[in-house]
């Protein structure tokens, strides 16, 4: 006869076990439909203002809960400012999404898709004074980092740059 303790840690073991393979099995499906299409942008960064040699920040981006969401840490190298970014793909719509919260009291929901070595990420926000369009794209420059741009719009056609980073792996 079984003890009724060992027969409670033996279901609470098979039921881990076949959830732990249930999400194995759903990332495996994520990852081969696309797979590692944001991992350029993962690693160590300083960020420079692109085009010179001035520091702007610092960035620390990893792949987190299993592989699902890629993490944005981002601070300041000028005041204390700083961010954080949850990005994931989203394989109901095939689009990805980005969730910026920063200690200004910026939030940022943007979607998109990856294409021609660029994730290119973009919403558009209803305020009291009308609408405002964000576009965010994040370039692979291959061994010379990543350009990250982000333009905004009130009409969604003239765009004006308000962030340029070049993010250089850290040595």
């Amino acid at each position: 006869m079984m003890d009724f303790s060992v027969l409670k840690i033996f279901k609470w073991i098979l039921l881990f076990t076949l959830i732990n393979s249930t999400c194995v099995d759903a990332q495996a499906k994520v990852e081969s439909q696309k797979d590692g299409q944001f991992d350029f942008w993962v690693g160590e960064w300083d960020v420079y203002k692109y085009g010179t040699d001035t520091l702007v920040g610092h960035s620390h981006i990893e792949c987190v809960l299993n592989r699902y969401v890629i993490k944005e840490t981002y601070s300041s190298s000028r005041s204390p400012y700083e961010g954080t970014s949850f990005s994931k793909y989203n394989q109901i719509n095939n689009k990805w999404k980005q969730y910026w919260v920063d200690n200004s009291g910026v939030t940022l929901h943007i979607v998109g898709a990856y294409s021609d070595n660029k994730m290119i990420l973009s919403n558009k926000e209803e305020r009291s004074t009308g609408s405002i369009y964000n576009k965010l794209i994040w370039t692979d420059l291959k061994e010379k980092g990543v350009r990250q741009t982000w333009k905004q719009s009130l009409d969604g056609i003239s765009w004006n740059t308000v962030y340029d980073g070049h993010y250089i792996p850290k040595k």
